[in-house]
């Protein structure tokens, strides 16, 4: 309460719903996170005051800038740490060397790790359509040596001139798995089919005749599906696309309206099942020996 009796504003309300749901995420063990997993997780609800979150825009002002404000409060007066919120549009080109070769050599080895999908028939590819969506799985992908790409949206560029080459440098004795992450509405599905078309028209991987065939590459959709729509009972949002339609308004579903930790544990389960019968547990382990043969 505030002063006399009289309740929190809405910017201390929306404090306090953020601080409770970056708690209930460190408890979980899914930070970093973002403030589009954060916005989406306080959509729709409401204190005893009201609505303090809602995709409704008004005027000039983004649906998630109360948001991002109250967020910097918080960071600011030291309630949360900076680094629980991580922004995918910004990144540092590190160039930092060593002070000798030996040196650059022993930072390396600490990092080595083995490829746990060198015997596999399959190596996966994640590809997102946000990059939201990507940050909060470039860690498990990491983890599990994967590849991860965010389209951000509709493109043509990058997927030419930097996603293909990645594609097409994989081993040649092994099939793409494309694990695509991205939006359930008519404009996400456009996306993902022209993500899909281009790289088909680029990809030469595993390509020893002499035209380039359409099932270079297996494709799935990941997240979001109709089935997980309905078995989580997302809410949807209305959209609007003045390319189609002349505009009229239609329903979507957001891969961030479902939790930060289900959208990790469906790829950490989806890539467990792919790496079997090998595991990531046999995979560092071997990884700890031959450093510790290295070392000596």
């Amino acid at each position: 309460m505030g002063h006399r009796g009289q309740p929190y504003d809405k910017t201390q309300r929306l404090q306090q719903a953020l601080y409770c749901r970056l708690k209930a995420h460190e408890e979980d063990g899914t930070l970093p996170t973002s403030v589009r997993f954060l916005f989406y997780e306080l959509e729709g609800t409401s204190d005893e005051y009201g609505i303090l979150v809602s995709k409704e825009k008004k005027g000039a002002r983004r649906p998630d800038q109360d948001v991002i404000a109250a967020l910097t409060i918080l960071r600011e007066q030291g309630m949360i740490p900076w680094d629980w919120i991580v922004d995918e549009t910004r990144h540092v080109t590190d160039m930092t060397c060593s002070r000798t070769v030996m040196d650059s050599v022993e930072q390396v080895l600490k990092y080595a790790r083995i490829d746990p999908w060198q015997y596999a028939g399959t190596r996966p590819v994640v590809v997102c359509e946000s990059r939201s969506l990507s940050g909060v799985l470039s860690a498990t992908c990491s983890e599990y040596g994967v590849n991860i790409a965010a389209t951000n949206g509709q493109c043509a560029g990058f997927l030419r001139t930097k996603l293909a080459g990645v594609l097409n440098a994989q081993p040649s004795d092994q099939r793409i798995s494309v694990l695509y992450c991205g939006d359930l509405d008519p404009q996400g599905e456009d996306i993902e089919c022209n993500t899909r078309s281009v790289l088909r028209t680029c990809i030469t991987h595993g390509v020893t005749t002499g035209y380039i065939s359409q099932d270079v590459f297996d494709w799935e959709r990941l997240m979001l599906t109709a089935e997980q729509v309905e078995e989580h009972t997302l809410s949807s949002i209305i959209k609007s696309d003045k390319r189609k339609n002349h505009g009229a308004p239609y329903e979507a579903w957001e891969c961030e309206s479902l939790s930060q930790k289900l959208i990790v544990t469906l790829l950490e389960e989806r890539l467990k099942d792919m790496l079997l019968p090998t595991t990531l547990d046999f995979i560092n382990t071997e990884a700890d020996k031959q450093r510790e043969s290295i070392k000596l």
